[in-house]
This record gives C-alpha cells, sequence and structure tokens, in this order.
C-alpha cells in the first residue's frame, strides 16, 4: 500500500480548508489508522482526538478496522464500544 501518498493526499484536504466537519473526522481518523499502523501512537493519538472532535459520533468500524485499532480509537477518546 502507498502509505505516504495516501497520508499527503489526506494532509492536503484537511489544509485546502473546504471539508465539512465529517469530512475532517474522516481524514483525520484514516491518518490516524494509517499512523498507528506505521506504529507512530503518538501522531495516531493526535488524529484520534481530531477526528472525534470534529465528530463526536464517529467510530470506527470494526468491519473495515483490526479490534486493536478500534479499541485504541476507544481508549484514546474515553469511547465505550457497542
Amino acid at each position: 500500500m502507498r502509505w505516504e501518498d495516501a497520508k499527503r493526499f489526506l494532509t492536503e484536504a484537511i489544509v485546502e480548508g473546504t471539508c465539512t466537519d465529517s469530512e475532517l473526522s474522516t481524514a483525520h481518523a484514516l491518518l490516524g489508522a494509517i499512523e498507528y499502523q506505521q506504529g507512530n501512537a503518538r501522531a495516531a493519538r493526535t488524529h484520534f482526538v481530531a477526528a472525534y472532535r470534529y465528530d463526536r459520533q464517529m467510530q470506527l468500524s470494526p468491519d473495515v478496522f483490526p479490534p486493536h485499532l478500534v479499541d485504541f480509537y476507544r481508549t484514546v477518546n474515553g469511547v465505550k464500544g457497542p
């Protein structure tokens, strides 16, 4: 997978300033997932907090994301499981 390309695309979308809050939340959640998978928990935490700040209903789907990543997102944001 081309993580760096995805990170650049998502970061550009955030910086552009034309995204809705929901889109910003999704972009940050995806960046957080990428950072986490690359072993950068600190950056992942920062993006997951931003994702939740933009959309308090944002949840990572266990159908899409691995359980340990979903748990990390929930822990970072103090979100209870379903």
